[in-house]
């Protein structure tokens, strides 16, 4: 009786959650229920099996009714067969490729550069979405988590069971893409130019990909998002209340004095004339020149003046 009430309450919930499913792979059977099955190696895990992921490996599985590119979460469990300090690799954990005629790829990789890691959660290179620095070691387990939301427009990325790093991001995930990769996705980036498949060169357990927002204190994270497109905001309307003086000044600027017309004409530039100098640039500054024993004038304009007396000419 009593399974099958356990049987009855797990039909509920599935009734109720719709087609939407948590996709979780331990790999203590195996690699089941893959699209995509190539050169997987299955190795000892954190407790049972893990999957290992050297050149040529490729697992992949179905997206329809497991990734929810509007919200969702992907936990697993990393061991790495390097050092992030010693690696100089672009290694993708997880990825899902770009809608046809988009550059939206999205991966969670890991970057060698310069003696130090950076673990990323975004597109390629690690740039413009979440990252930190990390020093793995090979061999040790690392839990890693990321979370993403479209309505306040945030992700986080968890590291170890610490927020590493949240962002308020513009542009959505892959939408159209039937398949989701774990431990490699063959792709051309923009760096390499040829096709590569970025193993990771990894052990990867207890993976698992919902279409909701688990983490603990995401909700901080949203506020924080929120407060930050707030100040973007802000920082756009300022933006459209200095142009008028902007464009007036830069108008201004434009003009090309001759050596004539800044004779004939007597063309003196004045401080508000000139954007992005310091207060102490709006007079003459007069610079001795090693060697030589006039001395030069550095103007408002940055034209220059030779000579010691104040009519000058000015060289633009």
């Amino acid at each position: 009786m009593r399974s099958l009430l356990v049987i009855l309450a797990g039909m509920f919930v599935g009734a109720c959650a719709g087609t939407a499913q948590e996709f979780a792979v331990s790999f203590d059977d195996g690699v089941a229920g893959a699209a995509v099955n190539k050169g997987v190696r299955i190795t000892q895990g954190r407790s049972g099996f893990a999957a290992e992921f050297v050149k040529g490996a490729e697992l992949a599985y179905d997206s329809g009714g497991r990734f929810n590119p509007a919200r969702g979460t992907l936990d697993l469990w990393i061991r790495p067969n390097w050092n992030s300090r010693d690696d100089y690799a672009d290694r993708y954990f997880w990825g899902i490729d770009s809608d046809p005629g988009h550059e939206n790829r999205t991966v969670l990789g890991h970057l060698g550069r310069d003696g130090r890691g950076i673990l990323y959660f975004g597109g390629d290179g690690a740039l413009g979405g979440l990252a930190t620095k990390v020093d793995w070691q090979a061999g040790e387990w690392h839990h890693v988590v990321v979370c993403w939301d479209e309505e306040p427009r945030c992700r986080a990325l968890y590291v170890d069971g610490e927020l590493r790093h949240y962002t308020h991001f513009v542009g959505g995930m892959p939408r159209e893409q039937k398949r989701f990769h774990v431990g490699s996705l063959p792709c051309v980036t923009r760096w390499m130019g040829v096709l590569d498949g970025h193993e990771c060169d990894a052990a990867i357990d207890d993976i698992k990909l919902s279409q909701t927002v688990d983490a603990p204190g995401f909700e901080r994270v949203r506020i924080a998002a929120q407060e930050d497109l707030k100040a973007i905001k802000r920082v756009e309307q300022s933006r459209e209340a200095a142009r008028p003086a902007y464009e007036l000044a830069w108008e201004r600027l434009n003009q090309s004095p001759t050596l004539d017309g800044v004779a004939e004409q007597q063309y003196e530039a004045a401080f508000e004339d000139v954007t992005g100098l310091a207060a102490p640039m709006s007079l003459r500054v007069p610079i001795q020149a090693r060697y030589y024993s006039d001395i030069v004038y550095a103007h408002p304009d940055l034209s220059i003046a030779l000579g010691r007396a104040n009519e000058s000419y000015a060289v633009g």
